[in-house]
């Protein structure tokens, strides 16, 4: 019985404590992303300056270059969809949680999850458009 499991799905001490380090450095990027969002976002010189003048018009091109091609707003159609997904996520979790389906540390790593993929949204809004305003 143990052939059949291949020996990569096994968790072994060295996969466990590789998934512990992979989980602290992608929470920590997001700290690091959360933060540097935050202090550009208090230093209106530096945003006018550097990002505005600077960085932004290379990614306005580059975005423009991929979405010009539709003649409708790519970006209210992803909202639409992001939207539609939070909406269908939250449905599913409520239900596992109405069924007794999850245990209190899937519970908890779901909703970590969630919270993450909310800070990189809200990272990469104000990274790409958000600092302008």
């Amino acid at each position: 019985m143990a052939d059949l499991i291949h020996p990569h799905l096994l968790k072994t001490p060295e996969t466990m404590n590789r998934s512990k380090i992979s989980r602290i450095l992608v929470w920590s990027v997001t700290g690091l992303g959360l933060l540097g969002v935050s202090l550009a976002a208090r230093q209106p010189h530096w945003v006018e300056t550097r990002y505005s003048t600077g960085v932004y018009p290379f990614i306005g091109r580059f975005l423009r270059s991929i979405t010009g091609i539709f003649p409708f707003s790519v970006g209210d159609l992803l909202y639409a969809f992001l939207t539609i997904l939070l909406i269908i996520i939250a449905f599913r979790f409520v239900r596992q949680i109405w069924r007794k389906e999850l245990t209190k540390h899937r519970t908890l790593k779901q909703v970590g999850r969630l919270v993450l993929i909310c800070c990189w949204v809200y990272i990469a809004f104000y990274g790409i458009w958000g600092l302008n305003y």
